[in-house]
């Protein structure tokens, strides 16, 4: 009997991250579903009770995340990909940032995505075979004023998946960052996003579905030999 082929999946309960889960299980995929929320996590398991299996982990809490792995690597599944989606962004002069935002933004942003490639990379290189998509932001690729940490970090979780990519090709092991532009969700305002669309050559916001969409392409035949690319999906963004 063939083992289950799963994907670990962060942040998945808003945004691109629950896009991933509803995209990553359509394509027959099962999902480790790592979030803050348990009551999310526990609609998503509701949802998809075989294919959905939840973590109730704050990325920021070494304990919780070193639980989560330990139960994650002596699963007997195929580990196909780890999608280290996971985000937050503190806007503040840099000389008023509190050192406390700071750490939480490299904990999260760049910490927790170096802990989990590090902990799963033996099971993919005992499978010969694996994925690290690790999503990085155009902020990371060009100055970013009022969000320097931030920038710092997707910049850095930039390089570090090409470096992975570099030091694992040969075990068989790939690594993409995705490096979306501004992505509309339900919380932000209309006015805001229609002010914000007129800015971006294709005149309008990435929808969380669309990057979802590129992640299960990397998963798959199509997108297999991709590695240590950086997958601008900006709508022209960077360009201006």
């Amino acid at each position: 009997m063939n083992a289950r082929k799963s994907v670990v999946i962060t942040g998945v309960t808003s945004g691109i991250g629950l896009a991933c889960v509803h995209q990553v299980v359509a394509a027959g995929f099962h999902v480790y579903g790592l979030a803050r929320r348990h009551d999310l996590l526990q609609k998503l398991a509701e949802t998809y009770p075989q294919q959905f299996t939840p973590f109730t982990c704050d990325l920021a809490n070494r304990g919780q995340l070193q639980e989560a792995v330990e139960m994650i690597r002596n699963q007997p599944d195929e580990l196909v990909a780890l999608v280290n989606n996971a985000g937050l962004m503190k806007i503040a002069d840099t000389h008023t940032m509190p050192m406390a935002d700071v750490d939480q933004e490299i904990e999260v942003l760049f910490r927790a995505p170096y802990f989990l490639t590090r902990e799963l990379l033996p099971k993919m290189i005992t499978q010969k075979s694996g994925i690290i998509i690790n999503m990085t932001s155009v902020a990371g690729m060009r100055p970013s004023a009022k969000m320097t940490a931030y920038a710092a970090m997707k910049a850095a979780l930039m390089h570090f998946t090409q470096s992975i990519a570099a030091e694992y090709a040969d075990r068989g092991i790939r690594a993409v960052s995705i490096s979306p532009g501004i992505v509309e969700t339900d919380l932000m305002n209309k006015v805001l996003m229609a002010m914000i669309a007129r800015k971006i050559p294709l005149k309008r916001l990435s929808k969380p579905e669309e990057i979802a969409k590129v992640v299960v392409t990397l998963l798959g035949e199509t997108g297999s030999y991709a590695t240590g690319s950086n997958w601008v999906l900006d709508g022209g963004l960077a360009l201006t």
